[in-house]
């Protein structure tokens, strides 16, 4: 491979990585909030701001190791990150609405 040929390859490499880091998922904190589960949708409030999740759009739910975060996947929405001491109980919440069977056989 010429001198060239490996400048480019470089080049191309860093660009992939660039883009794969700008695409990744970024948390951005936006202070506490108020969070209500209702039998079909997820309620958020922040201040005089609200809004809304159908229940049927989560595709995913993450919890980290310790229990100390929960980030639930959409299928056309960005992703969400709970962070606190409520997110343990917010997550059996969800886990009991959005997959009954599990939550009888315990695994959460």
């Amino acid at each position: 491979m010429s001198l060239t040929g490996i400048a480019s390859a470089v080049a191309n490499r860093r660009r992939r990585q660039e883009a794969h880091r700008l695409t990744a998922p970024q948390w951005r904190p936006i202070g506490p909030l108020t969070v209500e589960v209702i039998s079909d949708r997820l309620l958020v409030s922040r201040g005089d701001e609200y809004g809304s999740v159908w229940l049927a759009s989560v595709v995913g739910l993450r919890a980290d190791a310790l229990g100390h975060a929960l980030d639930r996947s959409f299928d056309a929405d960005p992703p969400f990150r709970f962070e606190g001491p409520d997110v343990p109980r917010l997550e059996a919440i969800l886990v009991d609405l959005l997959d009954p069977d599990a939550a009888v056989a315990g695994r959460r």
